[in-house]
């Protein structure tokens, strides 16, 4: 039985990081260039017709954040750049005032003495990739990769670990199960989706080591447990695995072993 004697001798090593954790989309405010800013103006999306707007106005505030952060003794911040400022119209073309801001920020968090995570991709995309077939596209990954190499190279001595994708398999909501854009519901279309988000994976870590040969990179993944609502039913079992699948292990397996498999469309395919 765990006691509060029990939790007093409880300590941690000292370079344990304790932090916090914000999505660009969900917390700067104005991002209007993505697919998910798009998304909740249409009617009938959003529960109560909620919108993003300003969120809480992280774009001009960071520094008192930050501030906060510091004085509740977190030791580390993990925060997501938003790619559709930095690339507004093409894979090619870069926003440099969007550069210099995101070094002030990345500045802010070490000048308090924080470790930094940086997440590449928190769920959002400029409308120009989106529009194109996102991830589903073929050779999406290296549009993805460009953008990746030009963070790195900008703001890598700013960067401690690096995240490429934040929970990618959440494709599975939008492309499979309508709730998120692009609000499709095709098994075969989600697969094409999280393979490509896999090949994204890979490209990105390259490129982030090209530059940064040293860097750590992965990814975060929100792992959960199916189970069949009938467990003595072949196809709720069947479908269970399958969810189980896509949602956990292709991710996991994808990372471990460097291959890509994925369900329908007979993907075999060296990452």
């Amino acid at each position: 039985m765990l006691t509060m004697k029990n939790f007093e001798k409880v300590e941690f090593p000292k370079e344990f990081l304790w932090g916090a954790a914000t999505s660009a989309y969900q917390v700067e405010g104005n991002n209007r260039k993505n697919q998910w800013y798009r998304f909740e103006q249409e009617e009938g999306r959003i529960e109560g017709g909620d919108r993003c707007g300003m969120a809480t106005n992280h774009y001009e505030l960071f520094e008192k954040d930050f501030d906060i952060a510091h004085e509740l003794n977190h030791n580390t911040h993990r925060l997501g750049i938003e790619w559709s400022r930095l690339c507004p119209n093409s894979a090619d073309e870069f926003d440099q005032a969007e550069i210099e801001h995101y070094r002030e920020v990345l500045t802010a968090l070490k000048q308090r003495g924080l470790t930094v995570f940086l997440t590449l991709h928190h769920f959002t995309e400029p409308l120009w990739f989106f529009d194109s077939g996102s991830f589903s596209r073929p050779g999406a990954e290296h549009d993805f990769a460009r953008y990746v190499s030009r963070v790195a190279s900008e703001f890598g001595e700013l960067v401690d670990f690096w995240i490429t994708f934040n929970e990618p398999q959440v494709a599975l909501c939008g492309w499979l199960w309508g709730e998120f854009p692009p609000a499709k519901f095709s098994l075969e279309e989600a697969s094409r989706e999280c393979a490509g988000r896999l090949r994204g994976h890979a490209a990105a870590r390259q490129a982030i080591r090209a530059v940064l040969p040293e860097a750590q990179a992965g990814q975060v993944c929100s792992v959960s447990e199916f189970e069949p609502s009938r467990s003595n039913d072949f196809l709720d079992r069947h479908y269970a695995d399958l969810f189980d699948y896509m949602w956990n292990e292709c991710w996991i397996e994808g990372c471990a072993t460097g291959w890509i498999r994925v369900p329908l469309i007979g993907q075999d395919e060296d990452l």
